[in-house]
C-alpha cells in the first residue's frame, strides 16, 4: 500500500449516496440488506416527493430499516452558505456542495410558477466581465443528484 492510502481509506465515507442512486440500484441495496425491494419507491417519495433526507422521519419504514438506513446511507444535499433577500422576495442563495465546491440558486416567488433558477455546472464558461462566477471559468458539471437537491433546498 502506498504511502497515505490507508488514511485516505480511512477517512473515505462508503455509504451508499441515496441522491445519487437510481430506483433499481436502491432496490438491489435493500434487497442486500435484507429487506424487500418495494422499499426503494417508498424512500424515494420521501425524497423527492417530499424532500425529506431525514431517514427517522420516514415514518411509513420501519425502525429497524430506518436505523440501518442512517448507519448504511446518507443524502447529500448542499448546504447554505448565505442568503441574500432582494426587495420583491427574489433569494440568491450560496450553497456550498458536497466536495466543498460553492454554486449559487436563486428562488423567484413573485411569478406564476414560483421560479426556481438552479446551477448545472460549478462556475460558468460565458466569462461575463461583470459576473464574478464567471471570471472563475468553468470547473465542472453537477451531478443529477447535486441538481436535485438543489431543488430540495430551494423548495423548503
Amino acid at each position: 500500500m502506498e504511502p497515505g492510502t490507508l488514511a485516505a481509506a480511512m477517512f473515505t465515507d462508503t455509504r451508499i449516496d441515496i441522491a445519487e442512486t437510481e430506483l433499481h440500484e436502491l432496490e438491489q441495496a435493500l434487497e442486500a440488506l435484507g429487506h424487500p425491494r418495494f422499499h426503494a419507491r417508498q424512500i424515494f417519495q420521501w425524497v423527492y416527493r417530499r424532500g425529506v433526507t431525514d431517514f427517522a422521519l420516514m415514518s411509513d419504514l420501519g425502525r429497524d430499516l430506518r436505523a440501518q438506513l442512517a448507519a448504511t446511507c446518507v443524502i447529500t444535499t448542499p448546504a447554505v452558505e448565505r442568503q441574500e433577500r432582494s426587495e420583491d422576495g427574489t433569494t440568491k442563495l450560496l450553497l456550498r456542495m458536497a466536495d466543498g465546491k460553492h454554486i449559487e440558486s436563486v428562488y423567484i416567488p413573485d411569478t406564476p410558477a414560483q421560479t426556481f433558477c438552479i446551477s448545472t455546472q460549478v462556475g460558468c464558461a460565458m466569462k461575463c466581465v461583470f459576473c464574478l462566477t464567471g471570471k472563475m471559468g468553468i470547473d465542472r458539471n453537477l451531478t443529477a443528484g447535486e441538481i436535485a437537491g438543489q431543488v430540495r433546498v430551494l423548495a423548503r
